[in-house]
């Protein structure tokens, strides 16, 4: 996703930019992904996925060029803070 070979630069930054409702407030969620940001205001992309015994998320820094996936072996396992803390560990 970040080397631009799966789908296209521009075609990316529209998937990671957050959408607005018709009142014109902004959400978290981009086209399939979920934006946030860490503490210091860096832009957080992620991904997750869950079916039964499983639970994956992809969480990727877009700026940094970095991202962490983490699979477990555990259904609904919220994941999302693990791999920001493990991004936040590997980027110091």
């Amino acid at each position: 996703m970040q080397t631009w070979k799966l789908v296209k630069r521009e075609t990316a930054e529209q998937m990671f930019t957050r959408q607005r409702l018709r009142d014109g407030a902004e959400t978290t969620y981009g086209l399939g992904w979920q934006i946030g940001a860490t503490a210091d205001g860096s832009r957080t992309v992620s991904h997750g996925g869950a079916q039964q015994r499983v639970t994956t998320i992809l969480h990727m820094r877009p700026e940094q060029g970095f991202a962490v996936a983490v699979m477990t072996n555990v259904e609904s396992t919220r994941l999302n803070d693990l791999a920001s803390q493990i991004a936040d560990v590997v980027l110091k």
